[in-house]
């Protein structure tokens, strides 16, 4: 199909007409015979393929056109010349004015217009899309942005606050305590009586509070150092302690003929007891001295925070008035507020609110305190009043034993002593008895006449002392054996009397061991 202008057609006046309208409103692109030879052509790109498309349609439509009947062939070019209307607006020319040659050019133009009106929606959505991800990248790096300059504003608040805080907080670093009564090196009592804020070198509470009764001896193991002070100290008094009991104990027992077996266990346990008693007084006291140093740092931390809000505008007497006077312009509170938006001012605001309640429920706390420091003293008081009588009975009752043992050990010497004298007595008054039978012929001349029982007594004891000095031939039969008669019989009394004391007093030793085995059994 060759494309020639209108204007050289036919000379039918609506041919012309229609030409000279489709020169003047159609503008053909340069390569539109091109596009329009290869309609037919199986390998035309894809605006050639629509070309020849819509002629065919065309084509079909005005076969179509000459069958049907006038009416309905009318709304069916009114329909088309919708059509074209719709693709080129700018067109005025109704579908029925136009030739083929022209219709098909038109159908092609709009093909044309369609595809580059596509690739420009195309190319502006992207544009759109490129436009909303740069707008999306600067909006996250304003966020950012706004993000770290809030973070580095609360941490600067922050800091504040903590050196605002600092005093108070510095009052409770490095708090520790030891227990009063510490031994030290030299073997010295130091006595501290209240609680002491140590360095961080300082040893533990917990090691210190066993401190002064820890045994001397080296029994030493990787596990028992390692242990705290009970434990430890436990277990170094079981290692230096005999199956029976202390050896001191032993020895004063086996030398006053008491049980050892029975009484030095029992009074091993009664020594132990009175130590974790004292012990726990110690620990009472210095809980109860923990306990006033909290109540006192409390009231303070309570005052010096009260003080510190009172003088920067924060104080109940501030709320109020706070707004008035010229020498209150330069407070915290006012130049905050000046300062600072809403969101910090919600933040600060909360922190002080907070640093308030914290007042509060630490007075709430220094009134608890007071009452568990009333308890403890009582508590104190009991404990060694407790300790106390339970020492002292203890004390009674093992100083009891002992002078009822060493009482009948004392009195135990004394019979055997007596039993001694009464068989020398006894011996002595035989042999004066059977010396008179063998010197019956020799006579001496009687002096019991002027010797009284006190001579008596005096001679005997001489002879006892010293036999052998020539008392037959100073004393007759009769007086040799009234002497040797009165020194057994004054043996014997002794030793009736006592052995009468000393089963008194092996009753009263027995009477002492009972009570006393009872009382460390309870």
């Amino acid at each position: 199909v060759e494309h020639t202008h209108p204007t050289e057609s036919s000379s039918s006046s609506d041919n012309k007409q229609a030409g000279d309208d489709a020169t003047t409103t159609t503008k053909s692109p340069p390569n539109i015979n091109n596009m329009v030879r290869g309609v037919s052509n199986e390998t035309a790109n894809p605006a050639t393929i629509y070309a020849s498309s819509a002629s065919n349609t065309i084509s079909s439509t005005s076969a179509a056109s000459a069958s049907v009947s006038s009416a309905k062939k009318g709304k069916i070019k009114a329909g088309w010349g919708e059509a074209v209307r719709i693709f080129t607006p700018g067109s005025s020319i109704p579908l029925e004015e136009l030739s083929r040659k022209d219709a098909i050019e038109r159908a092609v133009q709009c093909l044309i217009s369609v595809r580059e009106r596509r690739a420009e929606y195309s190319h502006a959505v992207d544009e759109e899309n490129a436009a909303v991800s740069r707008c999306q990248t600067v909006e996250h790096m304003g966020l950012e942005s706004l993000q770290n300059l809030e973070d580095e504003r609360l941490r600067f608040f922050h800091e504040t606050l903590l050196r605002l805080m600092q005093a108070e907080r510095g009052s409770f670093d490095n708090l520790n305590f030891s227990l009063l009564g510490r031994t030290t090196r030299t073997g010295e009592r130091v006595d501290e009586s209240t609680a002491s804020v140590a360095s961080a070198s300082s040893r533990n509470l917990t090691n210190n509070i066993y401190e002064s009764d820890v045994p001397s001896a080296k029994v030493v193991d990787q596990q028992q150092q390692r242990d705290s002070g009970l434990i430890k100290e436990r277990r170094l008094s079981l290692a230096t302690r005999t199956p029976t009991g202390n050896v001191q104990i032993q020895k004063t027992l086996v030398h006053l003929d008491i049980p050892h077996t029975i009484i030095a266990p029992l009074r091993e346990r009664m020594l132990e007891s009175i130590r974790l008693t004292t012990k726990r007084c110690k620990v009472i006291k210095l809980l109860s001295t923990l306990v006033q140093d909290i109540i006192d740092a409390a009231e303070s931390f309570v005052a010096k925070v009260g003080a510190q809000l009172a003088m920067n505008g924060y104080g109940e007497s501030n709320r109020v008035g706070a707004s008035s006077g010229t020498r209150n312009q330069d407070l915290l509170v006012l130049v905050m507020k000046q300062c600072e938006g809403k969101h910090v001012m919600y933040c600060w605001n909360s922190v002080i609110r907070t640093i308030l309640h914290c007042g509060k429920a630490m007075q709430i706390l220094v009134g608890k305190l007071c009452e568990i420091q009333a308890d403890l003293k009582k508590l104190q008081q009991f404990s060694e009043k407790d300790m106390a009588s339970a020492a002292d009975s203890e004390e009674m009752r093992w100083k009891h034993l002992c002078d009822s043992g060493r009482n009948e050990r004392k009195l135990k010497e004394r019979l055997d002593h007596s039993s001694l004298e009464s068989e020398k007595a006894t011996e002595r008054l035989h042999v004066v008895a059977g010396a008179g039978k063998a010197d019956e012929h020799f006579e001496i001349k009687s002096t019991s006449a002027i010797m009284n029982k006190t001579m008596r007594k005096a001679l005997g004891n001489v002879f006892s002392v010293i036999p052998g000095i020539g008392e037959e031939a100073v004393l007759s039969q009769d007086d040799r054996f009234t002497l040797s008669k009165d020194a057994f019989d004054e043996a014997q009394f002794r030793e009736a009397h006592h052995k009468a004391a000393w089963q008194t007093s092996s009753t009263a030793k027995k009477q002492a061991i009972k009570p006393y085995t009872d009382a460390a059994l309870a």
